[in-house]
């Protein structure tokens, strides 16, 4: 095996009874493995297929038959890379492909079967070919084939091109299910619409999928943080409770004749700190003095609370907190509904 090369980086032409790019059809196995070497390409060489060579990173396999003692090249599949004239044939529609062939008459054209069985007589054909197959039936399992060109059309359900054939076109199958029609160009139609329905839906279903999920996900962490909430309040005001007590004096009472808010300055860590309490937070605590017992946890000295605080530190501390994540909670759910 060889170095990879990048099919991005190929700027090879289809040429139609000719080959693909330097690779020509009636080289030996020899000669396009030097090609595929000099270009760095990727290539398997399988005992057990000696007449087939496969270079899967640019997306095309070789097929030879012996001619006179020799392995000649006579089948190329494309199945990543299909330019002509510079124009791209795959995942392009079919009138796309044939307009970029220069195809306008069909009765040059042939549906076959997907297969090269034809150049192989060790490969078995399908068992089962309808005698008159389907529109759906050419399209799923069908090639076709511009005969002067040699030029073969493999399709997705869609009715869009996914790989190129390039065959000598003298051994372009003769026989098959007749030429492209009309009715043929009408189901394609049909099966693109069908093809855009089915995409709208999946994306639809991936969308409310995907709008579940990050509901669930959401939820999770709400009841996540309730679930710590429940858990860490009793213990961070057993924490307060057993903290040394810090004196705090009354600096700013305001307004000062019946004040509502009071400034307490404090010493805590050696650094001199203030903390505003409501009446309703110190209105038990407040000495006659002015002074007040504080208690703050060694890691967070900012925050200093007075002992009625202390004791009544529960859940009720989290409402705005709960307030605000249901206001999200509510906005997040509506937006992922709507996106889905």
């Amino acid at each position: 095996m060889q170095s990879s090369g990048s099919p991005e980086e190929l700027d090879w032409n289809v040429e139609p009874t000719r080959g693909w790019g330097p690779i020509k059809l009636g080289m030996t196995q020899k000669e396009v493995v030097r090609i595929l070497d000099a270009e760095g390409i990727a290539y398997e060489i399988e005992p057990e297929e000696p007449l087939y060579l496969p270079a899967y990173d640019v997306g095309a396999t070789f097929h030879f038959l012996v001619q006179k003692g020799k392995e000649v090249l006579v089948h190329i599949n494309l199945s990543v890379v299909a330019t002509v004239h510079g124009e791209s044939i795959l995942q392009e529609s079919l009138l796309n492909g044939l307009t970029a062939l220069g195809v306008t008459e069909y009765s040059d054209t042939l549906w076959s079967l997907e297969s090269i069985d034809e150049l192989d007589e060790k490969r078995s054909l399908p068992a089962a070919v309808p005698d008159t197959p389907t529109d759906r039936y050419l399209f799923n399992k069908g090639v076709l084939w511009i005969r002067s060109q040699g030029i073969g059309m493999s399709f997705l359900s869609g009715g869009r091109v996914y790989e190129l054939a390039i065959r000598d076109p003298r051994l372009v199958p003769s026989q098959g299910f007749g030429p492209l029609l009309a009715e043929h160009l009408e189901a394609i139609l049909r099966l693109e619409e069908e093809e855009a329905e089915r995409d709208a839906k999946e994306r639809q279903g991936s969308g409310r999928k995907g709008s579940l999920v990050a509901m669930l996900g959401v939820s999770l962490l709400l009841i996540g943080y309730f679930a710590y909430l429940v858990w860490s309040v009793p213990q961070i005001k057993q924490k307060m409770l057993a903290a040394p007590s810090i004196e705090g004096h009354v600096i700013l009472r305001e307004p000062e004749n019946f004040p509502e808010k009071f400034t307490i300055e404090y010493t805590a860590n050696d650094v001199v700190r203030q903390v505003v309490l409501a009446r309703r937070e110190l209105v038990n605590d407040l000495r006659k003095d002015g002074t007040i017992e504080l208690k703050c946890l060694p890691e967070s000295p900012e925050n200093a609370m007075s002992l009625t605080q202390v004791y009544a530190y529960d859940l009720g501390n989290y409402v705005g907190h709960f307030a605000v994540l249901s206001f999200l909670y509510t906005i997040i759910l509506s937006w992922l509904f709507r996106g889905g």
